[in-house]
């Protein structure tokens, strides 16, 4: 059982500004960093091995972070420890010379800055869940933070090169620090019958299902989220124009942030969920036909708001109402390491072995198309069944 709590107006504010400085560092990492690599002279294998190598961390952090998180109920030391050490990770950039010591580096800032989120993630489900809607609307920041680092990014790193990227990313690693300085602790009370039952209402079939589904979504974006940025300048966009592009799928996820609220006071949450699922396919099937004609190549950016936002949203709210109070940063931790992490690694690793500089584009968002369709699957399996019960 959950703990609510008054919402008040500094808690949004900070909430909001934790979120948005997170997610503005996702908004550098995931459009530029293989930008940063390429810079640096890998080509597209290289750039794919090692953006899944560093992404194993964000398999194995998050449980490691949140075991510790449970174990102490320190949610917010633990982030701002997080936050520290990713600074000092990022730091070491500017010494490292061999590939070999960048990708240790790279590895570790992941490790740490994958402290973070699950702990914002639980704090803001405690303090936002008593208002309808709200959670969405303070996660939406995170969305403007990543729209306003990835239109921009590309422009420095044109103008002054590699550096710029590690520059940028120091300072949204401070800022977040300085924002979880900021956020108050909050304690999580359990009645004593889940104490004696800790493990009951956790580990179910519907989890496994919702967490395969989310991992087989997060590898479909595999090479949407290691070459967009790459692919968009092959096909002759400039640097600011890539970066505009990217930003718009953030802002159709922002303006589903805000009303997805609504929408889960008329709609099952599974069967928004599925309908995400469908949207996430046809997306990719866009991008291999018709990447090269922009009205098409909009509407496929537009649909992040399903195969991010709806998603994300669903997943949300389907752990604040199923998974018990005392194993919420557990969940969140399998959520983030096993859904995006494992996700990730393995969209790199696919779109890496796939993309060959770009001449196997087509193929790359292809085979994107058919994991997220087999993510369709999974949920018929597992989840269809949700919709049969009262929500």
């Amino acid at each position: 059982m959950l703990t609510f709590y008054r919402v008040n107006r500094s808690d949004v504010c900070i909430l909001g500004g934790a979120y948005f400085a997170f997610f503005a560092i996702v908004g550098l990492m995931v459009p530029y960093l293989s930008v940063y690599l390429d810079r640096l002279g890998y080509n597209s294998q290289s750039i794919g091995t090692v953006l899944s190598s560093v992404a194993i961390m964000r398999i194995i952090a998050p449980s490691i972070w949140s075991a510790l998180a449970d174990k102490t109920n320190q949610h917010v030391l633990i982030a701002r420890l997080g936050a520290l050490l990713a600074f000092l990770s990022l730091l070491l950039l500017f010494w490292v010379e061999t590939r070999l010591n960048r990708l240790l580096v790279l590895s570790a800032f992941n490790f740490f800055w994958a402290a973070v989120l699950p702990q914002v993630e639980v704090i803001s489900l405690r303090k936002l869940a008593a208002t309808q809607g709200l959670y969405a609307k303070v996660r939406s920041a995170g969305s403007v933070g990543f729209i306003v680092i990835a239109t921009f990014t590309g422009i420095f790193i044109a103008e002054y090169g590699a550096n710029a990227f590690v520059i940028i990313g120091l300072m949204l690693t401070m800022g977040l620090l300085a924002i979880l300085m900021k956020v108050q602790p909050v304690q999580c009370s359990s009645d004593p019958l889940e104490q004696q039952e800790p493990e009951q209402g956790f580990l179910s079939w519907a989890l496994v299902g919702l967490l395969g589904c989310c991992f087989l979504i997060q590898t479909s974006h595999g090479a949407y989220y290691t070459f967009f940025i790459l692919h968009m300048n092959s096909l002759g966009y400039s640097a600011f124009v890539a970066g505009c592009l990217s930003g718009i799928g953030v802002i159709s996820e922002i303006i589903l942030f805000w009303f997805i609220g609504r929408w889960f006071n008329h709609s099952a949450v599974m069967s928004i969920f599925r309908l995400a699922l469908y949207l996430t396919v046809v997306r990719w099937l866009l991008m291999a036909w018709f990447a090269d004609v922009w009205p098409l190549l909009v509407l496929s950016l537009i649909l992040h708001a399903a195969s991010f936002g709806m998603v994300h949203s669903c997943a949300m709210r389907w752990l604040h109402d199923k998974v018990q109070g005392h194993h919420q940063a557990k969940a969140q931790a399998l959520y983030s390491g096993l859904g995006f992490g494992a996700g990730s690694v393995a969209g790199a690793a696919i779109a890496g072995g796939l993309w060959q500089q770009g001449e196997g584009a087509f193929q790359s968002y292809l085979a994107c198309a058919a994991i997220a369709a087999l993510g369709v699957g999974v949920y018929y399996l597992t989840l269809q069944r949700e919709l049969l019960q009262p929500h």
